[in-house]
């Protein structure tokens, strides 16, 4: 009999995700008001108000710890490409419309397989910026971004 056999960073990043899938779990329910486990606070005049804490700078934070175990290299600058990257499928869609960064980010995304796979990796990002200028120069307002109206 063979023995399966899972590599110590793998079962870490298994129960790490295990861990994160069941608090995005409560923290929906807690969201739309099926659970509620945060103190009440109440003031002199005895009114009880809910503390909430946003929960998107932990799963922001969890998700980067993750990312960082995989990598298992850590430096400063580790998340300058994936922002900027991000930032170019916001601006490409039109900024404040996520339909239009989610299309941005599907784009970039084939394009970056296809440049990596027909011309080369270390032409991929200027290609990606190049298609960017396309857009600019030829829907300012971006892919889905409506145009907006100057005051004056």
């Amino acid at each position: 009999m063979s023995r399966a056999t899972i590599a110590v960073d793998r079962f870490v990043m298994l129960v790490l995700a295990v861990i994160l899938i069941g608090a995005g779990v409560a923290a929906i329910a807690w969201w739309f008001g099926l659970v509620t486990w945060l103190p009440a606070r109440v003031d002199l005049s005895g009114a009880q108000d809910i503390v909430h804490q946003p929960w998107w700078p932990w799963a922001a934070g969890a998700a980067g710890l993750i990312y960082a175990l995989y990598q298992t290299t850590i430096w400063f600058f580790q998340g300058f490409q994936a922002g900027l990257i991000a930032f170019t499928a916001a601006v490409m869609g039109g900024i404040g419309n996520l339909k239009g960064a989610v299309l941005g980010g599907l784009i970039i995304g084939i394009i970056q397989q296809i440049s990596d796979n027909r011309i080369g990796s270390e032409w991929t990002p200027a290609i990606v910026f190049g298609y960017l200028v396309l857009v600019m120069v030829f829907r300012p307002q971006g892919l889905i971004g409506e145009e907006t109206r100057e005051a004056g």
